[in-house]
C-alpha cells in the first residue's frame, strides 16, 4: 500500500478521529470498517519511439466497494535532462475521477510513472508503476553530397537535401568546415544552418565540409564531403600510398606515403581517404591511426578487400590521389574480451506498510531506488580489438538509463517485504555484455540488492 507515514506526528490525528469514531453509532463505525481499500493499475510498460504525447491509463484500477475513485499520477524518476519534475502541472489531467492522463516527455530515456488512487472515503491504494522508455529510434543520417571540384573565387553551393530520418521527423542542418588549407582564412560556412550552405574559397587546396543533421531528440553522425580548389601557379605533387598491403582484420595494418614527392621541393600535407570497403563492413576514415600522418595505419573490421588512396598537397595544390589495394584475411587467433561489471551492492530500500490478512500479510512497496552501475566495472580486450558493449536487465523490475555506457543509472522497483519488522532483500540482476571486433561475446552478472523493511501502522 501507499505509504503514509503514520508516526508520532500524526498521534493527535489519530486520538481525534478515535473520539470522533465514539461518538458515532454503531452502524457508522461497522461502515467504515468494512471499507476496502482501492486498487490501482497504472497499465503496462511503453517503449516508444517518439517526441509526442504518452498517453497513461488508470482504467484497469478498482474499488472492491465501487466507490468513486480519484487519480493521482506522479514521477518517481525521470532521465538525466529531463525537466519534467520541475514542472507544476506536467500531466495534462491529475486529482480527478478521469483515469486517463497525457504528458510529453522532454528528454530521451526512461520514466518511471506511478499512480493511486483514492476512494470516497479517503482511503488510498498501493501505487502501481509504469515504466515508459523514450527514445528516438535510429538515429537521423546526414549526406553532406558529392565532392566538388572548384577553382578559386568560385561560389560553392553544399547540397545536404539527401539526408533523412527513419521516422520522417523534420532536420535542422549545421555545416562547418572540418579543414581547410593552412593559406585560407576562412572560418565558417554562409547559410550554415540551412539544407543550402555555400561558401567562396580564397585560397587552393582542400576543403573537407562536415554535415551534422538533428531530428530534434538526437544529433546524426557527421557525414563530410570534399571541394578540391585547382591550384594556381605550380607544379602539382604526387602521391605514393606504397606497394599493395596483406593482412588481417581487427589488426592495425601499416600505411606508408614516404615515397610522395613535389617537383617544386615544396613541403606535404597528406591525406588517407578509405574509398571501397567489403559489403559486411562498416570500417570509416576513423579506422586511420592519423588521416594527416606521412606514415600511418588501418584498422579493417572484417575480412574483404579495401582500396585506400592518399592526396598530397604542396601549399598550393593538391595532387592527383594514389590508390592501394588492402588484401584482408580473418584473422587466424583470438583472446576472448575481459568483462568485470563490478561487485554486487546492496541498499537500504526504506519501509513499506503491511496489513494483516488471512494467515498471511499483505504487504506494499518501497519507493523506487535510484542507483549508478558500473563504476567499478572493467572490461579489458588482450588483443587490443575495438569492443562493444552493453548492459541488460536478467531479472528485477528494473530499467537501465543508458545501457551503451559504462558507468550509468538505474531504477529499481517494485521492492517487497514480506512481513513487518523484516527487512526482505530484493535482487536486481545485470548482465554486462562485450563483443569484440571478431564478434566473440563475453559476459558477467552482477547483482544489487534493495533491502525493503515491513511495518504496521501504529508501529
Amino acid at each position: 500500500m501507499f505509504h503514509l507515514n503514520f508516526h508520532s506526528k500524526n498521534l493527535g490525528w489519530l486520538v481525534a478521529g478515535a473520539l470522533l469514531v465514539a461518538g458515532c453509532g454503531q452502524d457508522d463505525e461497522e461502515t467504515k470498517e468494512a471499507n476496502g481499500a482501492p486498487v490501482a493499475e497504472a497499465g503496462g510498460n511503453q517503449f516508444l519511439s517518439s517526441d509526442s504525447a504518452v498517453n497513461l491509463s488508470g482504467s484497469g484500477s478498482y474499488d472492491p466497494d465501487g466507490d468513486p475513485l480519484t487519480f493521482h499520477w506522479a514521477f518517481d524518476s525521470t532521465p538525466d535532462g529531463s525537466l519534467a519534475t520541475d514542472m507544476d502541472n506536467p500531466f495534462t489531467v491529475n486529482d480527478t475521477p478521469d483515469p486517463t492522463t497525457t504528458f510529453t516527455p522532454d528528454a530521451a530515456g526512461t520514466y518511471v510513472v506511478s499512480l493511486i488512487v483514492v476512494d470516497g472515503q479517503g482511503l488510498s491504494s498501493t501505487p502501481d508503476r509504469t515504466t515508459i522508455t523514450i527514445h528516438s529510434g535510429d538515429a537521423p543520417v546526414a549526406e553532406a553530397g558529392v565532392e566538388q571540384s572548384v577553382n578559386v573565387g568560385d561560389n560553392v553551393t553544399m547540397d545536404g537535401s539527401g539526408s533523412w530520418d527513419g521516422l520522417g521527423r523534420e532536420l535542422t542542418y549545421a555545416w562547418s568546415f572540418a579543414r581547410v588549407p593552412t593559406h585560407s582564412s576562412l572560418s565558417g560556412l554562409t547559410d550554415a544552418s540551412l539544407t543550402n550552405a555555400s561558401f567562396v574559397p580564397d585560397a587552393s587546396g582542400l576543403y573537407l565540409i562536415a554535415l551534422v543533421v538533428d531530428n530534434g531528440l538526437e544529433p546524426s553522425s557527421p557525414d563530410t564531403t570534399v571541394v578540391r580548389v585547382n591550384a594556381g601557379a605550380s607544379d602539382a605533387p604526387t602521391a605514393d600510398a606504397g606497394e599493395d598491403v596483406s593482412g588481417e582484420d581487427c589488426t592495425h595494418i601499416v600505411l606508408d606515403g614516404s615515397d610522395s614527392f613535389d617537383p617544386n621541393g615544396e613541403p606535404l600535407t597528406y591525406l588517407w581517404d578509405l574509398e571501397e570497403r567489403p559489403a559486411a563492413s562498416t570500417a570509416t576514415t576513423d579506422g586511420f591511426a592519423d588521416r594527416t600522418a606521412e606514415i600511418t595505419s588501418f584498422y579493417p573490421d572484417v575480412d574483404g578487400d579495401y582500396i585506400i588512396s592518399l592526396s598530397v598537397h604542396d601549399g598550393v595544390g593538391w595532387s592527383v590521389p594514389d590508390e592501394v589495394d588492402l588484401a584482408v584475411a580473418e584473422r587466424a587467433y583470438n583472446n576472448p574480451t575481459a568483462v568485470n561489471p563490478g561487485l554486487n551492492q546492496s541498499y537500504d530500500g526504506g519501509e513499506a506498510i503491511c496489513e494483516e490478512a488471512a494467515y498471511s500479510f499483505i504487504c506494499g512497496y518501497c519507493s523506487a531506488k535510484t542507483v549508478t552501475i558500473g563504476t567499478d566495472a572493467i572490461i579489458h580486450d588482450p588483443d587490443g580489438d575495438t569492443v562493444e558493449f552493453e548492459w541488460s536487465v536478467v531479472s528485477g523490475a528494473a530499467a537501465i538509463h543508458n545501457p551503451d555506457s559504462l558507468e550509468t543509472t538505474a531504477v529499481l522497483s517494485a521492492a517487497q517485504p514480506d512481513m513487518p519488522d523484516l527487512c526482505e532483500p530484493n535482487d536486481y540482476v545485470f548482465r554486462l555484455t562485450a563483443v569484440d571486433c571478431t564478434g566473440q561475446v563475453s559476459s558477467q552478472i552482477v547483482t544489487h540488492t534493495v533491502n525493503c523493511c515491513g511495518y504496521t501502522l501504529g508501529e
